[in-house]
């Protein structure tokens, strides 16, 4: 039997398949492999009257190491225009992972009830990212949920973001039969408090929609990304790929180099371009 994997909680997978979900475990075997079965992977199991079990993960369209997930048709980044304020290194680090992974991208903003969007709004869409700014249930701004609603349609779409930035509360306006958790900011710690613990996809008529555990900080270095091909993951980049002087061009101080340029000149959003050469020096060679 093959299905698909919703949710990951505690060593336990829960598998849609056409008859139903079904909670799996995994064989030793699988557990040891250097492939481990992550939220979105398609499986094939095998049941028995005591067990049901994984016996193999099928071939992965795409794969994103945080939050892990495979197979997905969007990573939709949540972010927070106050309370937590947004942290662009954070945000572009997630781009990044996921540029490389071949997986499209696209930001909401949220509480812009409670302070200005137009800022991050520019940055991201000047760098070619669809942006979607969002106010609080309670608030009576419009905003741009039909539209988002209209970009998620028929898609495998998963939330991802930091620690209260209102991934379930946004969940939760798009599917208010779901009823996630959510928490207040931390005022003393200046971040938000997890209310998800788990990667888990949930399915309506015309998607699969998923929340994930926030997180406060990532590290490029520990999933795998090296220098040479850190400016791969800035897609406002590509379109000056081989135009500089010097075919190895690092695109920090060379002279002839278009990237610096065009970020110098307001073409690529200069605060991206800061964040990949803070990228790049901390990355190892």
């Amino acid at each position: 039997m093959t299905g698909r994997i919703i949710k990951v909680a505690r060593g336990s997978f829960h598998v849609e398949t056409a008859s139903g979900v079904v909670v799996c475990r995994t064989r030793g075997n699988l557990r040891l492999a250097e492939t481990s079965p992550c939220a979105g992977d398609f499986v094939t199991i095998s049941q028995t009257e005591a067990d049901t079990i994984i016996e193999k993960i099928l071939p992965r369209r795409n794969f994103i190491p945080r939050p892990p997930a495979a197979n997905i048709d969007l990573l939709l980044f949540v972010v927070s225009v106050c309370e937590p304020r947004p942290n662009t290194a954070v945000l572009d680090t997630m781009t990044v992972l996921a540029q490389l992974a071949e997986v499209p991208v696209a930001i909401a903003l949220t509480k812009c009830d409670l302070a200005m969007p137009e800022p991050w709004k520019n940055i991201y869409r000047r760098a070619g990212f669809p942006v979607y700014c969002l106010c609080r249930t309670d608030s009576n701004k419009t905003d741009d949920l039909v539209a988002l609603r209209n970009e998620l349609h028929d898609r495998t779409v998963l939330l991802a973001g930091n620690s209260g930035a209102g991934k379930s509360t946004l969940l939760n306006r798009i599917l208010p039969e779901l009823g996630q958790e959510t928490a207040e900011i931390s005022h003393k710690l200046g971040r938000g408090k997890h209310t998800t613990r788990q990667t888990a996809f949930f399915r309506t008529d015309n998607m699969l929609l998923g929340d994930s555990p926030g997180f406060s900080s990532l590290d490029l270095a520990q999933q795998g990304v090296k220098r040479q091909e850190l400016a791969e993951g800035f897609r406002e980049f590509t379109p000056y790929f081989g135009q500089c002087r010097f075919q190895d061009c690092t695109h920090l101080r060379e002279p002839g180099c278009t990237v610096r340029k065009a970020a110098e000149a307001g073409e690529i959003p200069l605060e991206r371009y800061e964040n990949y050469v803070r990228f790049y020096k901390a990355l190892p060679m």
